[in-house]
């Protein structure tokens, strides 16, 4: 029998697994939701935040650099 397991934060943890490292996380019932939640530390997500604002920062200056020229 297979079993799926939703992933909020997906595309974090596909990055840290092709980046060769271990991945910690937390499986448990979420009452809430009715499923079972996987569950990041809080350093990896506000390490994902920063990265995603940073990114976001870029994609900001670039597009007004090409808006200007």
């Amino acid at each position: 029998m297979r079993k799926l397991v939703w992933i909020i934060n997906a595309v974090e943890v596909v990055k840290t697994i092709k980046a060769g490292k271990k991945l910690q996380c937390v499986i448990a019932w979420d009452e809430k939701l009715g499923m079972i939640s996987k569950v990041l530390g809080v350093a990896r997500i506000t390490n994902a935040i920063d990265r995603d604002a940073k990114d976001a920062k870029e994609t900001i200056v670039t597009n007004e650099i090409i808006d200007r020229v």
